[in-house]
């Protein structure tokens, strides 16, 4: 089966080289995918594949299928679909056409992987013994998760086990990083008002000066606070908005800021906000002045599963050899939406390298840009894992998450 999805992989390589190229060319904004999902609807409706626009209160996303078996459960791959606000500054000739939008984290990458191995299963359907979901989501990089619009609609309800991937500029294309456990760190955004008393900087001993508290605020979240976490468990507070004032010479009547904390463990998570909302309180009574909190936009940290990991591990090493394949890169604390679909379903997050020339730029760069080979090795790498799976299950009619996939 190897020998054949690597043929059908090459056959469809450069088709999908040019799905990724007019992905590029033509990005949209979170919760704006509207031509993103009608290309992808129209791939996959003219390959014979059963596919649907869903309209969520996100953006639209779009979900294909693959029935092959007598049961209800379904395993899935999922891409995200939005781009970024950031101006393309590259020179390639596919270059972003969208002032001020692009590509900036491989999300074209990702959907044409996932279109690609749709295309891919959708001719070997016969040799399959599972149903199979695509999922192609909008909105990954906003706070409004597409993620958490997509779990509403009960898109996640019959699926026992998922995976994704995603972009990784720092391992040359060709390469990949498949590890268990916690692969991306939970997010909590969280907004802060000082509600002080304003007046002329002259007098500033007749006001309540909500910069000054702002700075006294910054302190405690980058130097306090981290004071009562254990050094060993990862945990990141940033501020990355502050606003106040019109002039220089009025100290203004408030002030605001908004952040975000990232760890792992859920309980070190809970601790902080508390301690967070203590501490608030405190500079709020020693100042007497009022400070509202508001904390928003929460997703949990990505746990890959065991199981899944192994799954993946062993389809990796029957294509690639074992220098391509990492297994000990450390967990990012970037946030990822797929976290939502976890609280559901066994899930499996691949890095799959997309270095090489000019192509090693950061995520979020406005120079980003992929290796194009490591199309073929996403598409090749996902599409021999259900096979994989089916191979190690038991009986495929009991994949009910609990037997296989705790």
């Amino acid at each position: 089966m190897l020998d054949k999805i690597k043929e059908k992989v090459a056959n469809i390589e450069q088709y999908l080289i040019d799905v990724r190229r007019y992905l590029h060319q033509h990005p949209e904004l979170s919760g704006k995918e509207v031509n993103t999902a009608n290309y992808i609807y129209k791939n996959l409706t003219e390959a014979g594949i059963d596919t649907e626009i869903i309209k969520t209160e996100t953006g639209p996303a779009v979900v294909a299928c693959l029935r092959t078996a007598n049961s209800n459960d379904f395993i899935a791959f999922r891409a995200d679909t939005d781009a970024l606000p950031i101006n393309d500054q590259k020179t390639k000739p596919y270059k972003s056409q969208c002032p001020g939008i692009m590509h900036a984290c491989g999300h074209d990458f990702h959907t044409t992987s996932v279109l690609g191995t749709a295309l891919v299963l959708a001719a070997f359907k016969n040799d399959l013994k599972l149903n199979v979901k695509f999922i192609f989501q909008p909105a990954e990089e906003i706070p409004q998760s597409g993620a958490s619009s997509l779990v509403k609609k009960g898109i996640i309800d019959d699926i026992r086990a998922i995976w994704t991937i995603h972009s990784y500029p720092a391992l040359k294309a060709g390469e990949i990083s498949i590890n268990s456990g916690y692969i991306n760190a939970s997010i909590d955004t969280f907004k802060i008002e000082i509600i002080g008393k304003g007046g002329h900087s002259s007098t500033p001993h007749l006001t309540k000066d909500p910069i000054f508290i702002s700075s006294q605020i910054l302190t405690c979240l980058y130097s306090e606070i981290p004071r009562h976490v254990d050094p060993l468990t990862p945990t990141v507070i940033s501020v990355g908005k502050l606003k106040a004032g019109t002039a220089s010479n009025v100290i203004p009547e408030s002030a605001f800021m908004e952040g975000t904390l990232r760890t792992f463990d859920e309980k070190n998570r809970h601790k902080i906000k508390g301690l967070i909302n203590q501490k608030m309180q405190n500079i709020a009574d020693s100042f007497g002045v009022k400070i509202n909190i508001i904390w928003y936009s929460s997703q949990s940290a990505v746990f890959n599963n065991e199981f899944l990991a192994d799954i993946t591990l062993n389809s990796a090493h029957s294509f690639m050899e074992a220098e391509q394949i990492h297994t000990k890169i450390p967990p990012s604390m970037g946030a990822e939406d797929f976290s939502r679909y976890l609280d559901y379903s066994a899930g499996m997050l691949i890095r799959i390298g997309t270095g090489g020339k000019n192509c090693s730029y950061p995520l979020h760069s406005c120079r980003f840009d992929i290796n194009e080979d490591a199309i073929k090795t996403a598409v090749t790498l996902l599409s021999f894992v259900p096979f994989e799976l089916q191979n190690k299950l038991e009986n495929i009619q009991t994949l009910d998450g609990t037997k296989y996939l705790s």
